[in-house]
């Protein structure tokens, strides 16, 4: 997803487009950006600010400069991000859980939309997904796989403000899948991606709605489990309704909690 910033905008705001993309998976590890002439001309800003919002993202571990005639600016294994998100994880639980309920919100619309409005063009997109998704070997293609799917059901939902939502959602929610079990994990979204595509398949919309919530639940009990806190919901008073999509994750996650998104 490419955005025109406007001249005026500074080197953290390259900074932070460039980290979003990184975060959502849209720019996946390994990715060679474009030269910074290039960027500075896509992306209507001055070549100054793309060159210190390059530098800012090598010096957080996003990218790598090489130099040399095959060298060039490459998105990096996240390790380090990972890590330090972690760390502002512990400190603003909160946050993130209110990032996490407004995507759910959204992608229980999104997927509603798709059942209602994919062709199939948007199912073979996200069937392409889900198969390199499960065949994935490695972080990099887990991420891709996974973007993949999440832009080829938001593009299904034919809303450009709800694509938008959910792919600010998922920059601001960036996943430390680096920190996780990569084959139960891998295993466990392929599963439940699934269960999204067939319902959109079948033009099931609350199946669809009941799916992703089941999908994104699986999202807040690894956080937690990552976290070593209770995955108690959200400061619900004792005897609250507890949803049917929510209550099936709690069994599920009782003992395994390995999905992610």
């Amino acid at each position: 997803m490419t955005t025109v910033l406007t001249s005026n905008r500074t080197s953290e705001e390259v900074a932070a487009h460039f980290r979003d993309l990184i975060h959502s998976g849209e720019l996946a590890v390994g990715t060679r950006l474009p030269p910074q002439r290039e960027l500075a001309k896509s992306l209507g800003v001055s070549r100054q600010a793309v060159f210190e919002g390059l530098a800012e993202l090598e010096t957080e571990g996003y990218v790598d400069t090489l130099r040399g005639a095959t060298g060039g600016t490459f998105v990096r294994e996240l390790h380090l991000p990972a890590e330090r998100w972690l760390e502002r994880l512990r400190e603003s639980i909160g946050t993130f859980e209110d990032v996490l309920d407004f995507r759910i919100g959204v992608e229980r619309q999104i997927a509603s939309l798709a059942a209602r409005r994919r062709d199939d063009a948007d199912l073979e997109a996200m069937r392409q997904a889900v198969d390199e998704l499960a065949a994935s070997s490695s972080l990099a293609t887990y991420r891709s796989a996974d973007a993949a799917f999440h832009r080829a059901l938001g593009r299904a939902a034919r809303n450009e403000l709800l694509e938008r939502a959910v792919f600010d959602a998922r920059a601001k929610l960036f996943f430390p899948v680096d920190q996780l079990d990569y084959e139960p994990t891998t295993a466990a979204t392929a599963r439940e991606h699934t269960a999204i595509l067939r319902a959109v398949e079948r033009g099931d919309a609350a199946v669809a709605a009941r799916a992703v919530t089941v999908h994104l639940e699986h999202t807040r009990a690894k956080l937690h489990s990552m976290l070593d806190t209770p995955d108690a919901g959200r400061s619900r008073q004792a005897g609250s309704p507890i949803s049917p999509a929510t209550s099936t994750v709690r069994r599920v996650t009782a003992g395994r909690t390995k999905g992610t998104s």
